[in-house]
């Protein structure tokens, strides 16, 4: 994707994988505005803004994380052979529930995008 910041007018290069998304949020990596992709629009978003989708997105990323810590936990069992010793999930780095709750305290405490960046 190519992006031009709206409030610095810094042009990016931005790639993505996985599953396409019809909303991309992001830091501009220059003035560190939060940014909100939208059907090919780029848009600053203010700290309203930002706090309303946070609010609404910690839930979903909440499921998103919980459903992929499963996948993660189904393919470890498929993949262990019968002999093999039990291995450590969080040597595997999965995801635990503290880490989700760590994030979300950081997100909720957060003052903007830039500052929860920073956290992590």
């Amino acid at each position: 994707m190519h992006l031009t910041c709206p409030h610095c007018g810094f042009t990016m290069d931005v790639s993505l994988r996985g599953k396409p998304s019809a909303m991309v949020v992001c830091v501009c990596s220059r003035c560190k505005a939060p940014l909100m992709c939208y059907e090919g629009e780029v848009y600053e978003l203010d700290r309203d803004e930002f706090q309303n989708l946070r609010r609404k997105l910690t839930p979903v990323l909440d499921a998103l994380l919980s459903k992929a810590q499963e996948g993660a936990s189904a393919r470890m069992v498929e993949a262990v052979p019968k002999e093999a010793a039990p291995v450590e999930s969080a040597s595997l780095g999965a995801i635990s529930k503290s880490d989700v709750e760590d994030l979300t305290i950081d997100l909720e405490t957060s003052q903007d995008v830039s500052d929860f960046i920073n956290r992590i």
